[in-house]
C-alpha cells in the first residue's frame, strides 16, 4: 500500500509497499530510496551512467535524487513487487552512501537476491496491517542488510574503502546537482558551493564513478527537461528557459543528441493527458 503520510519505523521510514504493481503505476518518490523486485515481464531501467536489462526474479535499487527511467515490453509488460523508503539510522546511511556511489557504472546496479525478494514480499503483505509496525520494522532492518550484503558480495573493499573523502563529496555534488537542477547555471557554482576547485571535483567525480560531471548535469537536466514537456505539457522555449539554456535551439540540439528525438516528438497534446 502507499501510505498518505511516511510511516516512521525504528531505522527508517516507509512510503510504500506495494505488491504485483505495474511500473507504469508505481508511487515512485525520488526523494527516498525505490527497490523494484520483478515478477514478471521484461524491461529496462535507465540511470544517468548506463541502461540495464529487468528481468523476472532481477532487483533494482534507485537511490535518493537519483535520474532513472523505466521502460518494458509491450508485449511483456513488467509486473514489481515495490517498496519505498528514507534510512533514518546513521548506522546504515554511509553504508548505504558507500554502495551507491561504488556500483552506479556497471551491471550490479541489476541484481538477483532471493533474500531481498522474500523480505519485500513479506514487507508488502505486512503493509496492509499498519498496527504490525515492530514486524515492519524488524523486516525494514532485514531489507537494508540483505540490500547491502547483495552489493557488497560483487564490490570489493578497494571500492568502498574511502567512504569518507572521495565517496562523500561525490554524493554531495549528486545531491546538489538534482536538488538545484532548476537554479544551476554552470557547474562552477557546484564547485563554489562545496568550498573546492572544479577541476579537482570534476577529476574525482570521474574517477570515482566513471562518468563525466558534464555528463551527469546533462543527464538530470534531460530527465527533468522530458519530465516537464510529457507530464506539464511544456513547450521546448519554456522548458528551456526553466532549465537555464541560453536558446532553445541549444537546449533542442541536447535534448536530441541525448534521447534521438526532438522535444516534439514527447510533448503529448492536452487532450491525450487528459485520457
Amino acid at each position: 500500500m502507499e501510505f498518505t503520510a511516511p510511516l516512521k519505523l525504528e531505522e527508517c521510514s516507509l512510503y510504500s509497499a506495494i505488491s504485483c504493481v505495474s511500473i507504469s503505476e508505481l508511487p515512485v518518490n525520488e526523494r527516498v530510496f525505490n527497490l523494484f523486485c520483478v515478477t514478471s515481464g521484461k524491461g529496462r531501467v535507465t540511470t544517468a551512467f548506463g541502461s540495464f536489462e529487468l528481468l523476472e526474479n532481477s532487483c533494482f535499487v534507485a537511490f535518493p535524487f537519483e535520474v532513472f527511467s523505466l521502460t518494458e515490453d509491450n508485449n511483456n509488460p513488467v509486473i514489481v513487487d515495490f517498496v519505498s523508503f528514507s534510512v533514518t539510522a546513521g548506522k546504515y546511511q554511509q553504508a548505504l552512501e558507500s554502495i551507491r556511489i561504488a556500483s552506479l557504472v556497471d551491471s550490479r546496479r541489476v541484481f538477483d537476491n532471493p533474500e531481498v525478494k522474500t523480505v519485500v514480499a513479506s514487507l508488502c503483505n505486512e503493509a496492509q496491517n499498519v498496527e504490525s509496525k515492530d514486524l515492519l520494522s524488524l523486516l525494514c532492518s532485514q531489507l537494508i542488510v540483505y540490500i547491502l550484503r547483495a552489493f557488497k558480495d560483487s564490490i570489493s573493499v578497494e571500492e568502498v574503502k574511502d567512504e569518507g573523502t572521495a565517496v562523500g563529496m561525490c554524493t554531495k555534488i549528486m545531491n546538489y546537482i538534482d536538488s538545484r537542477i532548476f537554479n544551476i547555471m554552470n557547474l562552477s557554482e557546484v564547485a563554489v558551493a562545496l568550498g573546492y576547485n572544479y577541476c579537482y571535483i570534476s577529476s574525482v567525480f570521474k574517477k570515482v564513478t566513471g562518468m563525466t560531471l558534464n555528463r551527469y548535469f546533462l543527464a538530470t537536466r534531460m530527465k527533468h527537461a522530458k519530465k516537464l514537456i510529457e507530464e506539464e505539457g511544456l513547450n521546448a522555449t519554456k522548458t528551456a528557459q526553466m532549465l537555464g539554456y541560453s536558446s532553445v535551439f541549444s537546449f533542442s540540439k541536447a535534448f536530441k543528441d541525448f534521447y534521438g528525438a526532438s522535444p516534439g516528438k514527447f510533448k503529448i497534446s492536452p487532450h491525450d493527458r487528459k485520457k
